[in-house]
């Protein structure tokens, strides 16, 4: 912090009090948005994590029921056969 407010006093004799005030303002400013984008990215990133195992469950339930109409289906074709 004190190097920054050495930065800020050199570049208040450069180009002026009100300019590095500015400066200042926007590079706290920035500091603060990429902080909240940060934030906002782990918990996008988060949230897709989350969908992805829910979609991945139904997928296996998917799975499961239409292994379950095989069987079914199997089994009322050999009925079927066994009639003919």
């Amino acid at each position: 912090m004190d190097k920054f407010v050495e930065v800020l006093s050199e570049l208040s004799s450069i180009i002026g009090v009100p300019a590095t005030l500015c400066l200042a303002w926007a590079a706290f400013v920035i500091r603060d948005h990429s902080m909240r984008i940060q934030k906002l990215e782990d918990t996008i990133d988060e949230m897709d994590m989350k969908r992805a195992d829910e979609l991945n469950q139904l997928y296996n339930k998917i799975n499961s029921i239409s292994n379950d109409l095989s069987f079914i289906k199997g089994i009322i074709s050999e009925r079927y056969k066994k009639e003919d």
